[in-house]
């Protein structure tokens, strides 16, 4: 159970007693059941395998997971395509917003362990990403200001509260900001400035936190990177030794546990959803990853070009530095950037 299940039931419930679902096309639906079908195949035959075999509860939870985001992203595109659906009241946003940054706070200085830090830092700045949609643009230069006080105070907040993903999230949701900004108002030679200063800044933030106790104290920004790259090589060495058949979903843990370091921290996937892909499931993998990547792009075009360089701001580092399986909140936003590219005029090509 996550924030993600009673947010989709609750938008997926008021459509469906709207009566706002139309029939899907045909495409769609081939593909959602072809790649389910693909993905309980594979975990069969993964069943059939011996000497050594996968540990058969993880790869049934693994399973059972990844299927009902298929089937859950599936149904999340077809109620956004509703056009009985328009987007979220703003107070409604704000309210989630707040929320979110609220239950953030209160877990960390209660001590109570139920979300890591990432995962609520990344429905964190998904909300904050349904608020910024809410706002008109062009923003006004008081509007912008007012926007990046908040990105860079909650930034800073993520960073002590050592969600380093979310402080990234952040830095880059800042100077995707101004970006947007200063290409609508034509002024490159400030863009360039802006953006060199973001770089130096942010280099210089991190290289001084990264030196103080606290940060050492629990995992400092090293240490990050070092884990890893630790991940990664582990990831890296299984897809060789068993590429193209993979080792079943959620088998990456029998891999950690050859490393005392990173199986005492309780690693359980290698932090890159390219590497996990490939390595749980092979030559299907590298597929459902070009079948993602397809999905994705599209999903940035169904949004406003002021917002594309947001969303991707806080995809990108889930998909490549962390384990967005997490974090599935993102599938609405995902879902709904695709919903509305595929319900928008597309170009038409005359040869």
């Amino acid at each position: 159970m996550s924030l993600f299940d009673p947010v989709a039931l609750l938008v997926i419930a008021a459509v469906a007693w709207t009566g706002g679902f139309h029939r899907p096309p045909i495409g769609f639906v081939v593909t959602a059941v072809l790649v389910l079908a693909a993905v309980t195949g594979h975990s069969l035959l993964m069943m059939l395998q011996h000497d050594p075999g996968p540990n058969l509860a993880w790869l049934l939870r693994g399973t059972g997971r990844l299927g009902a985001i298929i089937v859950l992203f599936a149904v999340l595109v077809l109620t956004f395509q509703s056009k009985r659906l328009g987007d979220p009241p703003i107070f409604i946003q704000r309210a989630l917003f707040a929320t979110c940054i609220l239950i953030g706070l209160t877990w960390n200085f209660f001590d109570f362990e139920l979300t890591p830090n990432t995962l609520l830092a990344a429905n964190n700045w998904i909300f904050y990403f349904l608020f910024l949609q809410g706002q008109e643009w062009p923003f006004s230069a008081r509007r912008l200001s007012i926007n990046l006080c908040i990105v860079a105070a909650l930034s800073v907040v993520w960073l002590i509260l050592l969600s380093k993903i979310g402080a990234i999230i952040g830095g880059l949701i800042f100077v995707s900001l101004v970006v947007s900004y200063l290409r609508e108002e034509r002024k490159s030679g400030i863009l360039l400035a802006a953006l060199g200063f973001s770089a130096i800044s942010v280099a210089i933030v991190f290289l001084l936190l990264d030196h103080t106790d606290y940060l050492h104290r629990l995992h400092s920004v090293t240490h990050s990177v070092d884990v890893r790259l630790s991940l990664w090589s582990v990831a890296w060495d299984g897809i060789i030794e068993t590429f193209p058949l993979g080792i079943g979903l959620e088998q990456f843990v029998t891999l950690v546990e050859q490393d005392a370091a990173l199986y005492a921290e309780q690693h359980k996937f290698p932090h890159s959803l390219p590497l996990g892909l490939t390595l749980e499931l092979g030559l299907l993998g590298v597929g459902l990853i070009g079948l993602i990547s397809t999905l994705l792009w599209r999903a940035t075009k169904g949004y406003a070009v002021y917002l594309r360089p947001v969303f991707l701001s806080i995809l990108l580092p889930l998909v490549f530095l962390h384990d967005i399986q997490g974090s599935r909140l993102i599938l609405l936003i995902v879902a709904y950037g695709y919903a509305k590219w595929s319900v928008s005029p597309q170009p038409v090509y005359r040869g």
